[in-house]
């Protein structure tokens, strides 16, 4: 801890920056609306964003389920840009346009590959199925009905006070938080450890929690 946050502890309501975490709730987005008929695991990537373009054999039939599966061969990100973020609703639109120029990795299917980009490309598809911003989408569907209510995807949302802050192995602080709305769908979800608790609860019983249903017992199957 930097010496001017010596008095903040940690309790079971700090807010943590939960980075991949974020995925899961990406893929419970998508498995919404496939159950709603909004979105085709197995139709290309294209019937939801006509704009999406890749260099290389097979990059305009990449599939929902392909990305997902970190099967699409579209490699993945090497520079997040937590130091020049940015906040704005259009943010993922114009990074999935400003990969047109980037070869896939692999042809779509043919291999397995970790990819950040492969979930910030899902968080534009789930906003244009949907018809809501990305963010929007996962706190009407998830966060909300789930009663996660210190969790949210957006900075401006985040309760600074109990913001937990990245620190090096040597204690000092990092010089930047990891933060940027073009990364929405790999890496922006903030939670704390109760609402994370009740993620967990939710999963354990198959998409139930309490009287409140967000997912079908299929969907996991």
């Amino acid at each position: 801890r930097s010496s001017d946050l010596d008095s903040r502890q940690v309790d079971a309501e700090t807010v943590f920056h939960l980075a991949s975490v974020t995925k899961p709730f990406v893929a419970t987005a998508v498995m919404q609306l496939v159950a709603e008929g909004k979105m085709c695991l197995d139709c290309p990537l294209r019937r939801y964003l006509p704009y999406f373009s890749m260099q290389g054999p097979g990059a305009d039939l990449i599939t929902i389920r392909q990305l997902l599966t970190h099967t699409a061969g579209m490699g993945d990100t090497g520079d997040f840009g937590w130091t020049t973020p940015e906040y704005d609703d259009g943010a993922v639109e114009r990074y999935v346009r400003s990969l047109a120029s980037l070869s896939i990795d692999f042809e779509p299917g043919s291999s397995w590959r970790y990819s950040n980009r492969g979930f910030d490309v899902l968080a534009d598809a789930i906003a244009k199925a949907d018809g809501r911003p990305f963010e929007t989408v996962v706190q009407q569907r998830i966060l909300t009905p789930l009663g996660m209510r210190h969790s949210t995807l957006l900075m401006t949302d985040v309760n600074s006070a109990r913001l937990a802050l990245g620190h090096r192995r040597d204690g000092t602080p990092v010089g930047y938080y990891p933060y940027n709305r073009r990364h929405a769908g790999s890496s922006t979800l903030h939670s704390t450890l109760d609402d994370m608790l009740r993620w967990a609860a939710v999963n354990l019983k198959r998409g139930t929690l309490g009287r409140r249903r967000i997912l079908r017992v299929s969907a996991y199957d």
